[in-house]
């Protein structure tokens, strides 16, 4: 008799034998993020409505205006960042990660000097080959109205809100579906097509990749907001000192110093990524354990 008791205390709940659903896989997918992307662009139409509508009835040209693409980008990024955390249950604090410290800011400017300086010459020499190229990719971001608006699209609007989409939300889901390499792949290239931009598009890949892989190391969107910050001071510098030009005689002729100052950029991205490499990770959070 025991014998049986015990061989039917043994027996398996019938709870047991169902089939376990299968986890929530990590957020965003890629075709999740291809449809973000997508509300972003619907949206920015959206809040540029007032400013066309104004370019027709008083002949102006409102929509080019800094105040104009600063709403287009704070307002629609604003809009998809604050849905994603509400989908997901976080604070944009939660999203962001912290500030790993100050021990970043020697290899990180030292890292975006280097991809500027390496990625210039050829950017020059492609204008030089390619003028079309060069005056598609002119946009000097409404600095010749105004420089202080100006400054808020470029080196402070765009990095914040574009970090967040892209390494906060996007590469961070990435990386937890696909594994790092291959996530902070994705976020660079969809990075590089929204600027639709066919000269920037290498530059600003390599810029996203790099982006990324801070963003897997340190789990903060902050050194990745920062060293964006830092490549776009550059172009603002461009704008207000009036040195973009749409024509190629501006950009000169080849010189054996354009190399040599391509080799040293590389040399100092080198610097920068391996001191960067060397510095501890950040700790996973508790949806990524």
């Amino acid at each position: 008799m025991s014998e049986a008791g015990d061989s039917i205390d043994e027996s398996p709940a019938p709870e047991a034998l169902e089939p376990q659903p299968d986890p929530p896989k990590p957020y965003p997918g890629f075709w999740q993020a291809i449809s973000i992307l997508l509300g972003y662009v619907v949206l920015q139409l959206v809040f540029l409505i007032p400013f066309f509508i104004a370019d027709a009835v008083w002949k102006g040209n409102y929509s080019k205006h800094p105040i104009a693409l600063l709403t287009a980008i704070v307002g629609p990024g604003s809009i998809i960042i604050l849905r994603v955390c509400s989908r997901q249950g976080i604070s944009f604090a939660t999203l962001a990660g912290r500030w790993p410290g100050a021990f970043v800011l020697a290899p990180l400017l030292a890292t975006v000097v280097g991809l500027l300086f390496a990625e210039g010459p050829v950017i020059v020499w492609v204008g030089r080959r390619f003028p079309s190229l060069l005056a598609s990719a002119s946009q000097d971001y409404g600095s010749s109205r105004s420089l202080w608006w100006a400054f808020l699209v470029i080196v402070v609007a765009a990095p914040l809100i574009e970090e967040s989409i892209f390494r906060g939300i996007m590469a961070k889901g990435f990386i937890a579906r696909y594994q790092t390499t291959k996530g902070v792949l994705l976020s660079a290239l969809l990075f590089g097509a929204i600027h639709a931009s066919v000269l920037k598009l290498i530059p600003t890949i390599a810029l996203g990749l790099i982006l990324g892989w801070l963003y897997g190391k340190f789990k903060s969107i902050w050194p990745g907001v920062l060293a964006h910050a830092l490549n776009n001071s550059l172009a603002f510098l461009t704008f207000a000192a009036g040195a973009q030009s749409k024509k190629t005689s501006d950009l000169g002729h080849f010189t054996w110093g354009e190399p040599v100052i391509c080799v040293a950029g590389l040399l100092l991205l080198a610097y920068g990524i391996l001191t960067l490499r060397r510095l501890p990770d950040a700790a996973p959070t508790t949806s990524e354990s």
